[in-house]
């Protein structure tokens, strides 16, 4: 059984508006998706795969999960490229996405501090100072089981083969 995947680069028009514009439409034997919300389509095959690596979009990831999973090829504006043309690609986004999941972790330290001095300023007026360090501290461990079930949920496991 094939499923051939492919990446077409697409000009999206509103039939009745005229508005224009860019993006992608990412199908396979089963399923069709696409992206029109890029500002620009590079001109490299292998910079359209990157870019659609970095799409939010549900299903386009679950066709390129497809395609890292079974170490597929992909046809690109009627250009094939074998798994081994493209797997470095699939390296480098997944490299972008543990900067990313950095910055939410970074985020979600950066929230827990901000409900913590919340918390002091609004509900530790007056308590017992040892109960409010009781309390504080009991608030700050939330916050490593918190990360840890945050950066779960967004890892993804690709090796390097």
């Amino acid at each position: 059984m094939s499923n051939r995947i492919s990446i077409d680069p697409t000009e999206f028009r509103n039939v009745r508006s005229g508005q224009k514009t860019l993006g992608v439409r990412v199908y396979d034997d089963y399923s069709t998706a696409y992206d029109n919300n890029w500002d620009s389509i590079p001109d490299d095959d292998l910079d359209v795969i990157e870019k659609v690596l970095e799409c939010d979009n549900k299903e386009i990831q679950a066709i390129m999960d497809f395609v890292k999973e079974e170490k597929k090829g992909i046809d690109v504006d009627g250009t094939y490229y074998d798994w081994d043309e493209i797997k470095e690609v699939f390296q480098v986004a997944m490299k972008l996405s543990a900067k990313k999941k950095g910055e939410i972790y970074d985020l979600v330290h950066h929230v827990i501090k901000e409900c913590r001095i919340e918390i002091q300023k609004n509900y530790m007026t007056g308590v017992d100072p040892k109960q409010a360090d009781k309390i504080d501290y009991q608030i700050a461990q939330l916050e490593i089981p918190l990360a840890q079930k945050v950066m779960k949920l967004l890892d993804k496991t690709y090796d390097n083969s």
